[in-house]
């Protein structure tokens, strides 16, 4: 799984970018394709990788605490999103900043994994 982390958030950084420059009604079916191919291998990924990083000895607290930052984001990122389209974002504009994000967090990964 170490191998496969630099890589899984690709298919929605993909998608993410298509939303921001493409227009056109294969737009939805595609980038809802591709994120689901991310959240796919994030449920695989997610059962190895914190075994495989830090070993089975405390895998029970390591993925309650990933679990409850999961929800947090999930919890937060609705009206994060709310306040900056209600601020003059365009779809377009959220999407650029959120491919940005991804392409943020696989920097992270990519120096997680290589420890």
């Amino acid at each position: 799984s170490r191998a496969i982390m630099p890589f899984f958030l690709a298919p929605l950084g993909a998608g993410l970018v298509l939303l921001a420059v493409a227009d056109g009604l294969w737009l939805a079916p595609a980038f809802l394709a591709l994120a689901g191919v991310t959240a796919g291998v994030s449920m695989t990924l997610g059962g190895a990788i914190w075994a495989e990083l830090y070993g089975v000895k405390h895998l029970g607290a390591i993925r309650s605490t990933v679990a409850s930052l999961t929800i947090l984001g999930t919890a937060a990122s609705p009206a994060g999103m709310g306040m900056l389209i209600d601020a003059g974002w365009s779809i377009e504009m959220l999407s650029w900043l959120a491919a940005g994000y991804v392409a943020f967090a696989t920097l992270l990964v990519l120096l997680a994994v290589r420890r």
